[in-house]
């Protein structure tokens, strides 16, 4: 099952579900997005200013304008404008009516950080969704990933290589996870995080290597990772820390991670680093040797 492939006649509508993003930013992550699919639709951005500087508006305009993109009859996909914070919150705002759209459209999803929790809403759903650049990380990254975003939401991933593996085991399974923070947060929600059967991705931006300790071990002690069957860690940008001793995020995760006996591969290109390589979460990928591939 998967999300039904973004037409090249189709509009990819953009909104924002969590915080504002500066209008500079916006204009340079259009440009790129408009390079490689000329049908864009920012009409949905909330406007600017929330109760709160870090949410773009309050969470019912944001669920509104959410829904309404959802319902776009020109749209083929939703895009996001930038993660940030306030997707959880979001997730109480919708009304059934949001998922029951989904479900019958199958619009794909595209965007990653917080977006998160949006991902595991539309996991719980049956919708795949593609987990990878927001509009505004777009400016920032090689041209190669926002045409391979394009390509990703109209239904050709690319496949992943170059992986670093820490335990070998070639696996396949469905791939979920995201944000290793949001998904900490979610754990014992009905949104948390469904690891059976499933290969996890996860990255992080700006978090210490203990708070990476703390929330592997809260996935970990809720039962969100019983049953998956590899981890493959993506960038962890600027979570290394060099106060008060230097200490690196990688030897927090592999030390916590390493007792589960699972497949692990580190250094995916996806996240908040360089590169943010797009995969379909809730397809089936196989991870084999240093390559994490879409499965026909």
């Amino acid at each position: 099952m998967t999300f039904r492939p973004l037409a090249e006649h189709e509009t990819i509508v953009i909104m924002a579900p969590a915080g504002p993003a500066p209008d500079e930013r916006v204009v340079r992550g259009l440009a790129v997005l408009r390079a490689h699919h000329p049908h864009v639709d920012l009409r949905y951005v909330p406007e600017r200013g929330g109760p709160l500087p870090y949410l773009a508006a309050d969470d019912h305009a944001r669920a509104a304008a959410f829904e309404r993109a959802l319902g776009e009859p020109r749209a083929g996909a939703v895009l996001f404008v930038r993660g940030g914070y306030g997707c959880a919150r979001l997730l109480g705002a919708l009304g059934p009516g949001a998922g029951k759209t989904l479900q019958a459209r199958r619009l794909p999803l595209a965007g990653f950080s917080d977006i998160t929790a949006l991902h595991c809403w539309a996991a719980r759903l049956g919708v795949p969704s593609v987990h990878g650049p927001v509009l505004t990380q777009l400016g920032d990254l090689d041209h190669a990933d926002a045409a391979a975003l394009v390509a990703t939401l109209r239904g050709s991933p690319p496949a992943l290589d170059d992986l670093t593996r820490l335990v070998e085991g070639d696996v396949d399974g469905r791939l979920v996870g995201g944000n290793l923070t949001v998904l900490a947060s979610l754990a014992g929600t009905a949104h948390a995080l469904d690891a059976r059967d499933a290969i996890v991705v996860l990255e992080d931006v700006g978090e210490s290597p203990y708070r990476l300790d703390r929330c592997v071990t809260q996935l970990v002690q809720a039962g969100c990772l019983d049953g998956a069957r590899a981890i493959v860690l993506g960038d962890f940008t600027r979570c290394d820390t060099e106060e008060p001793t230097p200490h690196r995020a990688i030897d927090a995760l592999r030390e916590r991670l390493l007792p589960l006996d699972l497949p692990l591969a580190i250094d995916a290109p996806i996240g908040h680093g360089a590169r943010n390589t797009p995969v379909v979460l809730g397809a089936r990928y196989r991870l084999e040797g240093s390559y994490l591939r879409p499965e026909a």
